[in-house]
């Protein structure tokens, strides 16, 4: 499998999609020997309004389950706002993250705008390691996107699409940080 690193891009389905750079080569199996079970979202999680601050703030010592949870939830409502303080709050030093975060705050600065319905995060599994650092597959289904690139801009419909996103962390205290993510053909 490759995972892919996303370049400018205008929602979290197209950023995900619009793929480029392999980002390793065969990873070495989980380190239990198998995937974990599945894990799927509370109502809360997969809810399509704005996230209250409960949502957004770790738990104490969260799992890797819960804060790509989180996480996908901050990138979402960045998108909705053009707010990208949470997402890069909770993204640490990951390139395409920053990447992304640019590219969405750019359509918002020019006039643009995002509207969709959210990401459902389904299933996740620990599928392996790069660099020693974790890496979790996620079930993922990106609604219907509306984008406007900027002000004069005509309005651009992105389908809805089920993706499975490989999302790298590391461990920071209590929670934890993204590395690298992308999207495994």
């Amino acid at each position: 499998m490759r995972v892919r690193r996303p370049l400018a891009a205008t929602s979290l389905a197209v950023a995900l999609l619009a793929a480029t750079a392999a980002c390793g080569g065969d990873d070495p199996p989980p380190a239990n020997g198998s995937p974990t079970g599945s894990s799927s979202p509370s109502a809360t999680e997969s809810s399509t309004s704005s996230p209250s601050p409960s949502q957004t703030e770790p738990p104490q010592r969260e799992s890797a389950k819960a804060f790509i949870r989180r996480w996908q939830l901050a990138a979402d409502e960045m998108q909705r706002s053009g707010d990208p303080g949470e997402f890069l709050a909770i993204s640490g030093d990951c390139a395409g993250c920053r990447d992304f975060a640019e590219t969405i705050t750019d359509i918002y600065e020019a006039g643009g705008s995002i509207r969709f319905g959210g990401t459902s995060v389904g299933q996740i599994t620990r599928s392996g390691a790069i660099a020693g650092n974790p890496h979790w597959d996620a079930d993922v289904r990106v609604s219907a996107t509306k984008v406007k690139d900027n002000s004069s801009a005509d309005v651009r419909r992105i389908e809805p699409q089920e993706l499975t996103m490989r999302v790298v962390l590391r461990r920071q205290g209590d929670t934890w940080q993204v590395v690298d993510y992308g999207t495994v053909s």
